[in-house]
């Protein structure tokens, strides 16, 4: 509850752009999600611990992508890395049965076909330093979303699919295109998700 309280006050925050909002209620997401998770009676102890790693990373990369572009993006970019990394261990932790996963391989390959190559066009003509940590992200999430698949556990395949779509997004409207609705679809996709990923341990 207090999460989804957090998470309505940072969508108005990033609509209506009140920074001073966004700068208290984005992070308070995930500290309650983490705080909720430590507190859960999880199904399994040591997809807890995956979890609270991904959460914490997501945290800092939340904080990091609100602080000045030019200095904080890429580490912002290699923290939530480093959170699917951590999901990842927690999808192999409960089970990954490999017909799911492919389906899921197929709808994240979808996705990757869609944003990839107009992220690529642009950060090659930019010459930017991102283009390999922005393929490697790329990368990364698809396998993560293969592996939520994997599971066959409802809650994790939403979480997974919605912060995909937010990450998917973001690299859109970052690199190829801008979207004057971008930000405030992603911060609905990418707090949705975490929730459901966080949720997923107890239900």
């Amino acid at each position: 509850m207090l999460a989804g309280i957090f998470a309505v006050a940072d969508w108005i925050a990033v609509w209506f752009n009140v920074r001073l909002l966004e700068y208290w209620a984005k992070p308070a997401v995930i500290v309650v999600l983490i705080i909720a998770v430590l507190f859960a009676h999880p199904f399994d102890q040591v997809v807890r611990v995956w979890f609270v790693i991904a959460l914490f990373f997501g945290l800092f990369g939340d904080i990091a992508l609100m602080l000045p572009r030019e200095r904080w993006f890429l580490p912002g970019t290699i923290s939530f890395l480093v959170g699917h990394l951590a999901y990842m261990g927690g999808f192999l932790r409960v089970g990954v049965r490999a017909p799911y996963a492919a389906v899921g391989a197929v709808v994240a390959l979808v996705l990757v076909a869609a944003v990839g190559p107009p992220i690529f066009r642009a950060l090659r003509s930019q010459k930017s330093p991102l283009l390999v940590p922005v393929l490697a992200y790329m990368l990364v999430f698809a396998v993560m979303l293969a592996l939520a698949f994997g599971t066959t556990r409802k809650l994790i395949i939403a979480g997974a699919l919605l912060f995909a779509l937010s990450d998917a997004l973001l690299g859109y409207y970052e690199f190829a295109h801008p979207l004057s609705w971008g930000r405030n679809v992603n911060i609905v996709l990418y707090q949705l998700g975490q929730a459901g990923l966080a949720l997923s341990l107890a239900l």
